[in-house]
């Protein structure tokens, strides 16, 4: 049995998780809808720049 492929799937839940708490601080909203508008004016935004 070999302990890399065990460690990859540990490495990408890993990376899921701070990936998602970087989205929360940056975009983050009292809800999931909040979050998700406050993401989407960021998008908005960049393509005028």
């Amino acid at each position: 049995m070999c302990a890399v492929p065990a460690a990859g799937v540990v490495a990408e839940a890993m990376m899921a998780l701070v990936l998602a708490e970087a989205v929360l601080e940056k975009f983050g909203g009292d809800s999931v809808g909040e979050t998700r508008r406050n993401f989407e004016s960021y998008m908005a935004n960049l393509r005028f720049k």
